[in-house]
């Protein structure tokens, strides 16, 4: 009787043992640092890639085409970010009225904040646009002068529509839904842009001549 108890009691021992040397039935893919990777349904750990989804970060906003490829992740803030499926670019104060973002080491655009608005500019200070922002319009220039600028301003009897005009001339004129954040420029492309942020910011994706990523830079610094 007691050789079969001394058996018993060598089996449970090694049971217990290799439980532990298992990790103790804890889930191990839980401590990885915050590393998360989404998981395809071989088993195997799909690559980090743009198109993969993220947890969103608090504060983040998204731009997707028709088709609902993502096109922007946008993070504003003072420490801002932009991610497009071919570029990062990161954002920070250098001065208490100036931003460069840099895409790696190197300054892709540097922003200077006015009491009217901010102006995005090269590398070497040069203008790319000048943007003034106005109780319910957005006026952008690609000059010091503010000559022949892009107006986005809100119409409609609710205040529900997006018109863009350059001088006197009406460019385009859309609704947005507002329970999806969606919207269909003119030329038919559609865009959309959640969480909404105010109905004037959509009207940057519908002027052709800003073009990515600095209409993305634009919409980060408005949010």
């Amino acid at each position: 009787m007691k050789k079969y108890t001394n058996l018993t009691l060598f089996i449970i021992i090694g049971m217990i043992v290799g439980f532990l040397a298992c990790g103790g039935g804890t889930d191990s893919s839980s401590d990885n640092g915050g590393d998360w990777q989404p998981v395809s349904q071989e088993g195997q750990q799909a690559p980090k890639d743009f198109a993969a989804p993220v947890p969103k970060k608090a504060g983040e906003y998204s731009i997707k085409d028709a088709s609902g490829t993502l096109l922007c992740r946008l993070q504003p803030g003072k420490q801002s970010s932009i991610f497009t499926n071919t570029r990062t670019l990161k954002g920070a104060y250098t001065k208490s009225d100036k931003k460069k973002y840099k895409e790696g080491g190197s300054i892709f655009a540097e922003v200077k904040m006015k009491d009217y608005g901010f102006k995005v500019r090269q590398p070497d200070g040069s203008l790319l646009w000048k943007v003034k922002v106005y109780d319910g319009e957005l006026k952008i220039a690609d000059n010091e002068e503010g000559l022949n600028a892009f107006k986005v301003k809100l119409s409609g009897e609710n205040m529900d529509k997006v018109k863009i005009k350059k001088g006197e001339l009406e460019l385009a004129k859309f609704d947005v839904d507002q329970e999806k954040g969606t919207f269909t420029l003119p030329d038919g492309k559609t865009y959309e842009m959640t969480p909404m942020p105010s109905l004037l910011y959509y009207g940057i994706m519908g002027i052709e001549e800003i073009q990515p990523p600095y209409n993305y830079i634009i919409i980060a610094e408005l949010l």
